[in-house]
């Protein structure tokens, strides 16, 4: 597909915000806009913006070289600026350095032209009902460079980071992210599972992958986040 017919400015994932209100709440996670993007055309979430209209195919190669990989304790500082510039502030790449402290937490960048211009981050979450023995993680939060947005650099970025979550025989992934873009790559709505998290008012955002058959068996739960999520 030609990336300059691709309406999908990329996409994020994470958490929620502190004013009242699921459209603030979901807001809270975007980048600034750009000029002429409304409030409608942001929501529901994506730790970056995701406008209305066609989106990157998920099945398709990577586009422009792109090039991902997991990420290396030098990628730090490129990593935090790239995902400072995705959001416009400093918050989301603060979370990043916090959850990369964390057990069973694991990024991965995307390359383009010699740079490192992408990012996206999986960590734990605890799953009532989830089957003994099987781990999940949460994707949040992915992140594309502001010059290099609508070009595939998300999609690389998804594709690559759920093969690495399946290699690791990870059951179960959750997002909070929006909701005509992630189910291209499989998600469905949490609550058709059972599961909620402590971020409601989420308009059906909140979405899970199943990568083991079974694993949150007939009866969902409560998805817990780690507690450096609630910042947000």
């Amino acid at each position: 597909m030609n990336p300059r017919r691709q309406r999908c400015r990329v996409t994020v994932a994470c958490a929620m915000s502190q004013s009242a209100g699921p459209s603030a709440d979901i807001l809270m996670l975007l980048p600034k806009p750009r000029a002429g993007v409304s409030d409608a055309d942001r929501v529901t979430f994506a730790s970056s913006q995701v406008v209305r209209g066609r989106q990157a195919d998920p099945g398709a190669a990577s586009v422009n070289s792109i090039q991902t990989r997991l990420e290396a304790e030098s990628d730090a500082r490129v990593v935090h600026a790239t995902v400072e510039s995705a959001f416009g502030r400093s918050a989301e790449a603060e979370l990043v350095e916090r959850l990369r402290c964390m057990r069973g937490t694991f990024g991965l960048v995307a390359i383009r032209n010699s740079e490192v211009v992408g990012h996206v981050m999986f960590s734990r979450v605890a799953v009532d009902g989830l089957k003994n023995g099987l781990a999940a993680v949460g994707l949040a939060p992915l992140s594309v460079r502001r010059d290099v947005q609508r070009l595939g650099v998300g999609t690389a970025l998804m594709k690559a980071g759920l093969e690495e979550v399946r290699r690791r025989g990870i059951a179960v992934v959750v997002v909070l992210g929006h909701r005509d873009y992630y189910p291209r790559f499989g998600f469905e709505e949490a609550t058709s599972r059972g599961l909620t998290c402590k971020w409601a008012g989420d308009g059906g955002a909140f979405m899970v992958l199943e990568l083991v058959a079974d694993a949150l068996g007939k009866m969902g739960g409560r998805v817990e986040y780690d507690a450096a999520f609630d910042v947000f």
